[in-house]
Formats: C-alpha cells, structure tokens, sequence
C-alpha cells in the first residue's frame, strides 16, 4: 500500500476518570487515532480492514466507496440538474401562460457532498473474512435555480 494512501484524520486525548463518592480520580487517557485508508481495488477493501483489526484497530467506521472517475461523474450530473431545473421551469412558465427567461437570474449548486454513494458503519471483531459488497454507486448533484418570467 502506498505511504500516501494512509493519512491522521482526527488525533485526540482525552483524561478519563472514576468518581467514587462525589470524588474526581483521574485514571488513565484514551487516545483516538482515526485514520483515512484510500484502497484502489474494491475486492482488497475487506482484507484491508482485517488487518487493521488484527492489528489492534477496534472501529472500524465510514466506509465509503466512490468510482474513480467521480469527478467526471459529478460534472454530467451537474449539467443534468442544470438542464432539468430549466425544464421544470419551462413547465411552470407553461402553465402560468408566461415567457421564460433565456438564463437564469442566479443558479446555485447545492454541495451537500454528504450524499455520497455507499456508507456502511461496523465493529469487526470476528474472525470471519469481512467483505463488502457496494452495489450500485449514485452520484447526485443539485441545482438551485431562479429563473424570470415574463406575462405574454
């Protein structure tokens, strides 16, 4: 695995304490280490995180899986949305008997990126090969449009 394919992605300490009869005793520090593994190959996924389990990781969390051209991806279903909020437009000014303007006044991408395709959340510590299976990948994009009509 490439060095740069493993990156800290949170780093905390905390005190951690026992209270016996209204008493504050200070008893250790948990510290959490959250690392960002980037696998290229679906099928080495599982093996992966077997191996960070026999290695001492206890959560193992946010596993998310996206194609690797996504940003292409992201691109033709941001210019879908763009067409599709013209269309819905048009359908109002339609409707309303009005002309449409040819641009919008403003448009808006909506970049809630926590949409992402697949997440899956699990605590493996069994001794059974972890698999995953990711199904189909949904890449969304939305738009906020604005457009002006004019009565005809």
């Amino acid at each position: 695995m490439p060095e740069n394919a493993i990156k800290t992605d949170d780093y905390s300490i905390y005190p951690q304490y026992d209270y016996v009869d209204g008493q504050q005793f200070f008893r250790n520090y948990k510290i959490d280490h959250m690392l960002l593994v980037k696998v290229m190959e679906m099928n080495q996924t599982g093996p992966i995180v077997d191996m960070a389990v026999r290695n001492g990781a206890n959560i193992v969390s946010g596993v998310t899986f996206e194609a690797a051209q996504n940003d292409q991806f992201y691109k033709q279903a941001l210019s879908l949305a763009v067409l599709n909020a013209r269309q819905k437009a048009e359908t109002i000014a339609g409707t309303l008997n009005a002309q449409l303007s040819k641009v919008p006044l403003t448009i808006v991408e909506i970049t809630d990126r926590e949409t992402m395709p697949y997440q899956t959340k699990m605590f493996a510590m069994n001794k059974a090969a972890t698999s995953f299976h990711p199904g189909t990948l949904e890449v969304i994009s939305r738009v906020q449009a604005t457009f002006s009509y004019v009565s005809m």
